[in-house]
C-alpha cells in the first residue's frame, strides 16, 4: 500500500511540474530573441528601417560587434552562395558602438573603401546603437564571435547560428530561410 501511494504522489508532482513549464516557460521564438528596432542607411545611402523595412518575410542578418570577422562573414556569404543565390534576403549588419565619440564618416568611409561594389554596399548596413543593450534585446551574448540571425519583419528571432560557416549550421540557415519552416 505504501508504494502505491508514493508512486501516485510522484505521479501528480510529475504532471503539476509539467504543466507548470508548460505554462511559465518561454514560448518558441521567445527564446531566440527580438532584433530592436533600428533605422540605419546602406552604404549605398537608402535608409533602412530593421526589421520593419526588411524586404523579405525571412532575412539573413549578418551580424558582427567587432573588427575583424570580415573573413567568418565572408565564409557565410561564400558558403551559402548568397551573391549567386537572389532568393534568399541576407543583410551583412556592423553593429557599431555609439558611445558618442564614433566618427560615423570615418567607418563608413573605410567600409566603403572595402567594398567598392554597389551590389555588395546595398547588403551591408551599419548601425551605430549601443551595443549592450542590442545584444541583450538581440538573445545574444558576445562580441568576439559573428552571428547569422534569422529574423521575420517582426524582429522576431527564428534561427541563430554563432561563429563561422560550416555546412551543417549553413543548413539550419537555409533552412530557416525557406517558407516550409516552422516554430
Amino acid at each position: 500500500m505504501k508504494h502505491a501511494w508514493r508512486d501516485t504522489v510522484v505521479w501528480v508532482g510529475t504532471v503539476l511540474v509539467a504543466v507548470w513549464l508548460a505554462v511559465l516557460a518561454p514560448k518558441g521564438m521567445a527564446v531566440l530573441g527580438r532584433l530592436p528596432n533600428v533605422a540605419a542607411a546602406d552604404l549605398n545611402h537608402r535608409p533602412v528601417l530593421i526589421p520593419d523595412g526588411l524586404k523579405a518575410e525571412r532575412t539573413l542578418l549578418l551580424l558582427n560587434f567587432k573588427r575583424g570577422l570580415r573573413e567568418e562573414a565572408e565564409g557565410w556569404i561564400t558558403g551559402l552562395r548568397l551573391r549567386e543565390d537572389s532568393s534568399l534576403a541576407w543583410l551583412r549588419v556592423p553593429v557599431l558602438d555609439d558611445g558618442g565619440h564614433l566618427d560615423r564618416g570615418d567607418v563608413e568611409g573605410r567600409l566603403l573603401a572595402h567594398y567598392p561594389n554597389a551590389g555588395d554596399r546595398a547588403n551591408i548596413i551599419p548601425v551605430f546603437t549601443d551595443q549592450a543593450a542590442f545584444l541583450k534585446a538581440s538573445g545574444l551574448s558576445r562580441t568576439d564571435r559573428i552571428y547569422a540571425l534569422v529574423v521575420n519583419r517582426q524582429g522576431e528571432v527564428l534561427a541563430r547560428v554563432e561563429g563561422p560557416f560550416s555546412e551543417e549550421s549553413g543548413r539550419l540557415i537555409r533552412h530557416a530561410l525557406t517558407s516550409e519552416y516552422r516554430l
